[in-house]
Order: structure tokens, then C-alpha cells, then sequence
């Protein structure tokens, strides 16, 4: 299948149009998240150490309903592809609906996260303050998955500019909760490590406010009913059905994460501070290639509803364009200027082996952010033809099957030496690769499949 240059710069324009609005949600909230584990690694060592396992752990858990309740996204873009006005409105009632359970499924979940912490072997302070944090990370995950549903129907519509505006709203509230809550600024009170959750919960509490707001001024917050529900509930089934592998895989890519902090941390104190503060420099450059990959999958449902494969195609091939030019210029920042950034992350009374050992790390991070970007945007691509299942499949055998054993083998046998921290990097970047080249052969075989969700 040959792509004409014609139809490749028009798919260029239409994921640059849906994506950039996107990429532009993803990177206020990574401003906000910058600004948390800033102002949380100032704070004090403690709170620099304790942000890492609790934030990674906190989203390893909501990113699984938060991802289910992304589904919605599929099933709107591709009714919105037939030009189906009934079937719009019947897949954003079912979505509102599955992200109202799977919301308040997650709250009762809050016992359980908050003792999570006491099960590791990390210093009791630190052990607190991930538990102080995990305590309210249910409370605003509920409202996280309501507007994670809301900001899918309109990204599945191609009005990916309206959650733009609602997020950078949402998250200049979050910065300035967070900022005042954790030092006690703005006439609030100092909290530290439970200021930084509180003010993440009632910045995600007004954002849920905005979107039912805008959503009813669209149509498509209707009364729902008894009734209504029942009506809604094969379509809320069939949207489960699809949305549970593609939030277990979103929760596993989190929760790898979150277990790599874990078995990083294992090979020391210092070589969890190392990891947090590559964990956050990668931030940098992967979470602006997730607003690109929803863009995509956006414009492939919607050409799976035209029944156009080839555009779907294209649609891919455009995305992996434009995550590059974003990627590539990450990767010239972090091997050329490593120290101003790592520099953000440490106050001034930091040991200076630190940021030896963070530059180090810095270094090699680009095997991940390259190999992340493909299996990122390929994987969005295949849940938009209705192949979360498959997607799921592969992420647990090669990511939880084989390189989270070898990275725990490689932490246990560094004796200390926080250097380690470099080689478990790389293989994570070699499976991720891996997964990215499964993914584009799975792509490849469904190229002739219909990939309709309302018919499967």
C-alpha cells in the first residue's frame, strides 16, 4: 500500500489540527505535575523521596479506570465517522454512565491504597508521607476518570480544543492549590505532602464541573434514568468489554513504572532520588508523544467509521512524523544542556553526587523516550480499531514477563551502586521496543479488518 504525497501532508495537517489541542492538555498538566514534584523535592529530601512511589502508585491504580473510561473516545469517533447523531449521543451517555462506576469503584478502593505503603521496606517518615498522599489519591481519581470520559467525547467529536481549554483552566487552579498547600503561600495553610493531593482534588473537582457544564450546553449530558440506563446498559457492556483491556494496559504501563521505581529504590536511598528525578526529566519528553497517540486514535476511529483503512493508515504514519520532530528536540536538550536540567529538581544544599549520578542516567534516556513514542502511538491506533485486547496481550508478556524481572535481577545484584541505575534503564528501552515492534506487526495484519465497534 503506497502513500501518495497528497494524501500523507493531509493526514499531517488533520493529526497537527487534532493533536496539537491535545498535546497542549498533556503538557499543562505536565507543568502541573512538574510544578508538584518541584515544589515536593524543595520541600525536603523526605518529600523528594516520597514522591516517586506515592504519585507512581497513586496513578498505577487510577490510570486503569481512567483508561477504561477512555474507551469512549472509540466508540464516539467512530459514530461521529458514520455521521451517526444517534449513535453519538448513546455512546456519551454510556460512557458518562461506565465512568461514574468505575469513579466510585475507585473510591471504595481507599483503604486499600492508603495501606499499600506499609508493605515496602523504605524508611518509616517516607513510608508516612506515601500513605498521607495515597490517602486522598482516590478522592480525586473519582473525579480524574469523570474527566477523563468527558474530555474523550469531545477529543472522539475532533473538538480536541475545548478539553485544551477546560484542562489549562483546571491545572492553573491545581498549581496554585499545590504551590500553597505544600509551603503554605497564598494564605494557606502548609501541609507538604498532603497538600500537594488536596490540591490536586479540588482543581480535578472544578475541571468535572466545567466539562458537565459544556457538555450539557452540547447536548450530550442528557437526564439519565433508571430506564434510560437499562436502555444504555449493552452499549455501557459493550464499551466495558473494550475499555477494561485498554485500562489494563494503560495501568500497566503505570504500574511498570511504579515497579521500576520500587526495584530502582531497592538498590538504595540515593539511587531512588537519582530515578525520581530521571523519571521526571523523561516526563519531559514522553507525555507530549501521549497527546499526539490520542490524537491519532481519534482520526483512525473516525476513518474506521468512514471505512476508510487507508486514511487510517495515514492518519499513523503522520502521527509517528510529528512525535518525532517533538522527540527528537527532547533528546538534543537532555544530552546538551543536562545539568540546567537536573538542576531543577535539587535545592542548593543537595549532595553533589546526586546530580553526578542523575547526569549520567539523563544520558541515556532517549532509548526510551524513541522507543516509547512508537509503541505509544501504534498502540492508540490498534485500540482505535477495537484491538485493546491484543494490545493488553503483548504489554504483559514482554513488559511484566520479561524486562521488570530482569531490571529486579539487575537492582538486586548492583550491591549498592547506584551507576545500576543507567543499565536498568536500557532494558526497559529494549522491551519497550520490542512491544512497539509486535504492535506494528499486529497493525500491519488488521490493516483488512473493519475494526467497528457497534458491529463487534
Amino acid at each position: 500500500m503506497h502513500l501518495t504525497e497528497v494524501s500523507f501532508h493531509q493526514a499531517m495537517k488533520d493529526v497537527v489540527r487534532n493533536s496539537l489541542p491535545v498535546v497542549g492538555a498533556m503538557l499543562s498538566g505536565l507543568v502541573m505535575m512538574m510544578v508538584d514534584r518541584i515544589c515536593l523535592a524543595r520541600y525536603s529530601e523526605a518529600t523528594l523521596a516520597a514522591s516517586g512511589p506515592a504519585v507512581f502508585t497513586a496513578m498505577a491504580i487510577i490510570t486503569f479506570f481512567t483508561g477504561a473510561a477512555a474507551i469512549v473516545r472509540t466508540f464516539v469517533g467512530q459514530a461521529n465517522g458514520q455521521k451517526s447523531p444517534t449513535a453519538i449521543a448513546a455512546s456519551s451517555a454510556a460512557g458518562l454512565v461506565l465512568a461514574t462506576v468505575l469513579g466510585c469503584a475507585l473510591m471504595a478502593l481507599q483503604p486499600l491504597m492508603a495501606g499499600i505503603p506499609g508493605l515496602s521496606l523504605r524508611e518509616p517518615a517516607i513510608v508516612e508521607l506515601e500513605r498521607q498522599y495515597l490517602s486522598i489519591a482516590p478522592f480525586f481519581g473519582f473525579f480524574m476518570v469523570l474527566n477523563t470520559a468527558s474530555a474523550s467525547i469531545f477529543n472522539g467529536l475532533l473538538k480536541t480544543r475545548i478539553p485544551l481549554g477546560v484542562t489549562a483552566v483546571g491545572q492553573a487552579v491545581n498549581v496554585f492549590f499545590t504551590v500553597g498547600l505544600v509551603f503554605g503561600m497564598f494564605g494557606l495553610p502548609e501541609m507538604g505532602m498532603r497538600g500537594s493531593a488536596l490540591g490536586t482534588l479540588g482543581a480535578s473537582a472544578l475541571t468535572s464541573v466545567v466539562y458537565a457544564v459544556l457538555l450539557q450546553r452540547a447536548g450530550l449530558l442528557p437526564k439519565i434514568s433508571r430506564r434510560s440506563v437499562r436502555e444504555l446498559l449493552p452499549l455501557t457492556k459493550k464499551q466495558w468489554k473494550l475499555g477494561a483491556p485498554a485500562g489494563l494496559t494503560a495501568s500497566l504501563e503505570e504500574a511498570g513504572q511504579t515497579v521500576f521505581v520500587w526495584l530502582v529504590g531497592g538498590i538504595g536511598t540515593l539511587a531512588m532520588m537519582v530515578n525520581n528525578i530521571a523519571l521526571s526529566v523523561n516526563y519531559l519528553a514522553i507525555i507530549p508523544v501521549i497527546g499526539v497517540g490520542i490524537g491519532c486514535s481519534v482520526l483512525v476511529a473516525n476513518k474506521v467509521g468512514e471505512q476508510d483503512e487507508r486514511g487510517a493508515l495515514h492518519a499513523v504514519f503522520a502521527a509517528l512524523a510529528v512525535a518525532s520532530i517533538y522527540v527528537g528536540a527532547m533528546i538534543a536538550v537532555q544530552q546538551i544542556f543536562p545539568d540546567a536540567i537536573i538542576g531543577l529538581f535539587l535545592n542548593s544544599d543537595a549532595d553533589s553526587t546526586i546530580a553526578f549520578e542523575a547526569r549520567a542516567v539523563v544520558k541515556v534516556l532517549w532509548t526510551y523516550a524513541a522507543s516509547f513514542m512508537v509503541s505509544m502511538i501504534l498502540g492508540a491506533a490498534l485500540e482505535a480499531k477495537g484491538l485493546s485486547r491484543q494490545v493488553f496481550w503483548i504489554r504483559l508478556v514482554f513488559a511484566w514477563g520479561l524486562s521488570l524481572p530482569i531490571v529486579g535481577w539487575v537492582s538486586h545484584a548492583a550491591g549498592g551502586q547506584v551507576d545500576s541505575v543507567v543499565l536498568c534503564w536500557v532494558v526497559g528501552s529494549v522491551f519497550e521496543l520490542v512491544i512497539a515492534a509486535c504492535y506494528a506487526l499486529l497493525l500491519y495484519k488488521s490493516r483488512e479488518v473493519s475494526g467497528n465497534v457497534f458491529g463487534s
